[in-house]
């Protein structure tokens, strides 16, 4: 049997599902799309918590 490398959830209701290295970021994107609102703000505050991001503000957008 050929071993793939990726990862495998442990948790919540995606528990159990292995999903390949290669395919790993683009279910992440789809998965978070199904997300409800709650979900979709605390990620948002992850990403945007990291180096070179401020907090929510009055700009431009790109």
């Amino acid at each position: 049997m050929e071993k793939i490398l990726g990862y495998e959830m442990t948790v919540g209701p995606d528990k159990g599902t292995y999903v390949s290295a290669d395919q790993a970021f683009q279910y992440a994107l789809e998965r978070m799309k199904q997300e409800n609102e709650e979900a979709k703000k605390e990620f948002l505050n992850w990403y945007y918590s990291g180096e070179g991001w401020e907090s929510v503000k009055e700009g431009a957008v790109c």
